[in-house]
């Protein structure tokens, strides 16, 4: 309850509002800031990420073009079409499998025809067979049809060959036309999606971020083979309502429309943030990440700044107090000094200021009051004296003035006589008397002298005694008032 302590408390009250106000406007500004910034990576690595598998791609389609012309000089020499797709793959890393398939009777003894080389998964080794048969009728097949029917290259959608390269792929289908523009034929190249998963994993930018790279009709490149095989895209799971995060449907429908840009949404309840672009095949990439692992390195910050401003304000608070205590300490001396006072020791020792601030000139004061009440006490005292020595002087004065009149009143046959009297002061001017002369003449008077105290007692004792002496003379009543008034005319100017 000390004022050091209040006041030490009022600081850090003051102090720790102000603190965290700032902390507070730092936190959302840094958040923001934090956000923002986080968002350019993820868009620059979306850019990264699409040029690195375009650039995969562009090399699949270079290597595609580059060995059309092979096959226009070649078309008669079936063993070295077979050897145009082995080396298709043996030269080019990215590519897992290519095939050269004709139409339909394009020889005329074959109705299927498509030299096919692809990497053997156990072995290791390029293999090489034909493709075309009864059971697997590339003719109705996506990768040979889309081409064959609008005679423009085209990346297909992913799918699990079957029968060809055994794994989960997409091919991207060139088609091959005659001097009059007609397909003939279409030679394509597989590349592993598995392989492209393995480059979008690498992916993350935090450790729950998520990298999608869907194709043209929707299908998830990037997701296991199951998926693809039971025909699961991005529309399907979002039409799915058991799929509690319904706000991301914009997000896929931005997708899905080729946009480039990004966009937030809550996602297992969670705030995250989506950077989506397209590729130049029509495929589109999306990187998604969560702001509460984005802001994960704030949080450690913030804390660790709270842990400092706690740490701060108490050594703050208990700066504060032993500085404030010792400026204050001279108010616990005067504290003391004041109960001395106030019990009567006027002579106690103030604490002594060196520091010309308030609590000097607070000091002074209390000196100059105290000085002044021992002058005060002293004068009083004095007078108090002086008033009592008065009060005796005057309570004596009363018994005299008392004992001048008679008290001794006489009862006869022809006279009876009583009288009081009571002064409004211990002394005044009333005044009572009587005697008989010879048992025949009665004296009497009664008065009362103008004013209190002792002028009126004085004169009221100087009239008792003249009415005294001249009225025992024995003179008639005129004579003896006339004497007395000339008396005490002659006594008394005022």
């Amino acid at each position: 309850h000390s004022f050091s302590t209040r006041l030490s408390r009022n600081i850090l009250i003051v102090t720790s509002t102000i603190f965290i106000s700032m902390l507070l406007a730092a936190d959302v500004a840094s958040h923001f800031v934090v956000a923002d910034e986080a968002t350019k990576a993820a868009e620059n690595l979306r850019d990264a990420t699409i040029a690195k598998i375009e650039n995969i791609l562009q090399r699949v389609e270079m290597s595609v073009v580059s060995s059309s012309w092979l096959i226009r000089e070649n078309l008669n020499d079936e063993e070295y079409l077979y050897h145009i797709t082995q080396k298709m793959v043996e030269e080019n890393p990215d590519i897992i499998g290519s095939a050269i398939a004709f139409d339909r009777y394009y020889f005329k003894d074959k109705l299927f025809f498509s030299p096919y080389s692809f990497i053997d998964v156990e072995s290791g080794e390029v293999k090489s067979k034909q493709l075309g048969t009864n059971q697997y009728d590339y003719f109705y097949m996506d990768w040979f049809q889309i081409p064959y029917l609008l005679g423009e290259p085209c990346w297909g959608e992913p799918y699990f060959d079957d029968g060809g390269a055994d794994c989960l792929m997409a091919t991207y289908s060139y088609p091959i036309k005659d001097a009059e523009g007609k397909v003939f034929a279409v030679i394509t190249a597989d590349i592993s999606l598995d392989w492209i998963s393995g480059i979008l994993s690498s992916i993350k930018p935090y450790p729950n971020s998520s990298v999608m790279l869907i194709s043209r009709n929707g299908s998830f490149i990037n997701q296991s083979s199951d998926s693809n095989l039971r025909g699961e895209t991005i529309f399907s799971i979002l039409a799915d309502t058991s799929i509690k995060d319904r706000n991301v449907l914009p997000l896929a429908e931005a997708i899905s429309r080729g946009e480039t840009g990004k966009i937030r949404y809550l996602k297992d309840g969670k705030a995250s943030f989506a950077v989506f672009a397209p590729l130049n095949n029509g495929w589109k990439a999306s990187i998604s990440c969560n702001y509460t692992e984005v802001l994960s390195r704030t949080f450690r910050i913030h804390i660790v700044l709270v842990c400092l401003v706690i740490i701060g304000l108490l050594i703050l608070f208990q700066g504060s107090y032993m500085i404030i205590r010792k400026l204050t300490s001279p108010l616990v001396h005067f504290t003391e000094s004041a109960l001395e006072v106030a019990k009567g020791n006027f002579d106690v020792e103030l604490p002594q200021i060196k520091e010309d601030d308030e609590i000097r000139k607070l000091r002074d004061s209390f000196d100059y009051m105290q000085k002044s009440l021992k002058d005060y006490i002293g004068e009083l005292q004095e007078t108090t004296a002086t008033k009592e020595r008065i009060q005796s002087e005057l309570n004596i004065a009363n018994k005299i003035q008392m004992a001048m009149l008679p008290h001794d009143f006489p009862v006869t046959d022809r006279v009876g006589l009583l009288a009081m009297v009571r002064p409004a002061k211990e002394v005044g001017g009333d005044l009572y008397d009587f005697f008989l002369v010879n048992d025949k003449m009665l004296y009497f008077a009664v008065g009362d002298v103008s004013g209190k105290g002792v002028p009126a007692s004085l004169l009221m004792a100087i009239t008792r005694a003249s009415f005294r002496f001249i009225a025992k003379m024995g003179l008639p009543m005129k004579e003896v008032v006339s004497k007395m008034n000339n008396a005490l005319a002659e006594s008394n100017a005022n």
